[in-house]
């Protein structure tokens, strides 16, 4: 079985989460094991996620300190956070994402 990492800024009502729901929903979970950290585990479609999806979260909300630590601190927050391997890692938003699975030292991510 593959491991597939999504990582989104959290569940709040937009557009990105509803495609990754719909993506979560469509998966063939006899040949991937899913897991999504949220950065924030904040949204209102967070009772939709599928219940063979392995949820994580990095920080309970958003602030401006936390998001400052990620601008600053980006590869220690995905090194405390991020602990399995991965064959497929994806930053599922631009931004934040982007930013802590950019430092993966894994050829997983994308």
């Amino acid at each position: 079985m593959k491991n597939i990492l999504f990582l989104m800024k959290s569940m709040q009502g937009g557009g990105a989460e509803k495609v990754l729901l719909n993506i979560l929903k469509n998966m063939d979970y006899q040949k991937y094991n899913i897991s999504l950290v949220l950065v924030f585990n904040e949204g209102i479609y967070l009772n939709d996620i599928p219940k063979n999806v392995k949820v994580s979260y990095i920080f309970e909300k958003e602030t401006y300190e936390n998001n400052q630590m990620i601008i600053n601190q980006s590869k220690s927050v995905y090194l405390n956070n991020i602990k399995e391997d991965y064959d497929i890692e994806i930053a599922f938003l631009e931004g934040i994402c982007t930013k802590i699975i950019g430092n993966s030292t894994q050829n997983s991510k994308k």
